[in-house]
């Protein structure tokens, strides 16, 4: 042998996967383990789910077109809902809140956002997890009460639901930015300018920036409540540093001024994903923390001012 690693077509790696797990689930058919064959369906699901993930591209998320785009949709959710339906019989509550925060995930990675919001506002009005929600009017959840704590992947799973959010809020926000960068296309200093105010004064590009700050804020918050140590915070600070690595200056201190914001929305919760993520912003961006309270950005008040887009 050459030592040399063989580098394979990631359609080999999804192959090889599927038939693995088809063999596990006719393994625990036969021996009729209930519990194993939820989980199987539940990383079949995933696995199709991510099969979508070539098909999207930067900004919207646009429908699946090619007819395997279509079977892999269809068979995540397939999958994803047999194997709901299976735990709720059997009443593993663990694998419920799994298989519902990927079937949101895989409906925002064909672009079906309300279908996406559906899941996900379903799962935050479940009075299962409303123990572990944070909430503005409440102190933070005491992760190490012996309830909460029994059932801490609540809020991993939690975490994970904001960042979807997140990634939605963002999306549409970088549908805004490319609308007013085709409104002023020159790379000149002026037009870098004009996009840079367009942008800071459209409402419905500073509305998805504030949900992005609250919900990357609380998407943090719950991954430090499941473990402190969670890889969930630095991959969620990575994504939003590549994110807004390409933006200027005044989107920066825009988001910077919204978490400001969630701060004081949250104060009883005294999060402290706030202040972790206002030190990133100045720690990669160059973005100190400035005295003044924070600018007001423009208001919803024009909502239709992009359903083009």
């Amino acid at each position: 042998s050459s030592g040399q690693r063989i580098s394979l077509p990631a359609e080999a790696y999804f192959s090889a996967a599927e038939q693995l797990l088809r063999e596990a689930r006719t393994i625990f058919e036969e021996l009729r383990q209930v519990e194993r064959l939820v989980e199987v369906n539940l990383e079949m699901g995933s696995l199709y789910r991510d099969r979508l993930d070539p098909h999207l591209s930067l900004g919207g998320r646009p429908p699946i077109r090619t007819r395997a785009g279509r079977s892999a949709y269809s068979d995540a959710l397939t999958l994803l809902d047999t194997a709901e339906q299976r735990a709720t019989e059997h009443n593993l509550v663990q694998h419920v809140l799994d298989a519902r925060v990927n079937k949101a995930r895989t409906h925002y990675y064909v672009g079906d956002i309300a279908a996406a919001k559906s899941v996900l506002d379903a799962i935050e009005a479940d009075a299962t997890y409303q123990h572990h929600l944070i909430k503005p009017e409440r102190t933070l959840p005491d992760s190490a009460d012996d309830t909460l704590r029994d059932r801490s992947w609540i809020f991993r799973h939690l975490g994970t639901a904001q960042w979807i959010r997140g990634w939605m809020a963002l999306d549409q926000f970088q549908i805004c930015v490319e609308y007013h960068r085709t409104q002023h296309p020159a790379d000149t200093p002026a037009d870098r300018q004009a996009r840079a105010e367009a942008v800071r004064n459209d409402p419905k590009a500073q509305t998805s920036l504030r949900e992005a700050a609250s919900v990357y804020a609380l998407g943090i918050a719950y991954a430090q409540l499941h473990s402190p140590r969670s890889r969930a915070i630095t991959t969620m600070q990575n994504d939003l540093y590549f994110r807004f690595r390409a933006s200027n200056r005044l989107e920066l201190e825009s988001l910077q001024g919204y978490l400001r914001e969630v701060n004081d929305t949250y104060r009883a919760c005294a999060l402290e994903s706030v202040p972790m993520l206002l030190k990133f912003l100045n720690e990669f961006f160059g973005l100190s923390e400035p005295n003044a309270e924070p600018a007001s950005a423009a208001q919803p008040a024009n909502e239709g001012k992009h359903d083009r887009l």
